[in-house]
């Protein structure tokens, strides 16, 4: 039981990651096309 808990947090914890990337990802994307927008 403790080990199946385990694989699931730290699955958990992979997601979480990916979503805080993506979410950054997003983030430095619509800050270049603003800046972008801005100078032309």
């Amino acid at each position: 039981m403790g080990v199946e808990i385990k694989a699931v947090a730290s699955q958990l914890q992979q997601g979480l990651r990916l979503c805080v990337l993506h979410v950054e990802l997003l983030q430095s994307v619509g800050a270049t096309a603003a800046a972008w927008a801005d100078s032309s």
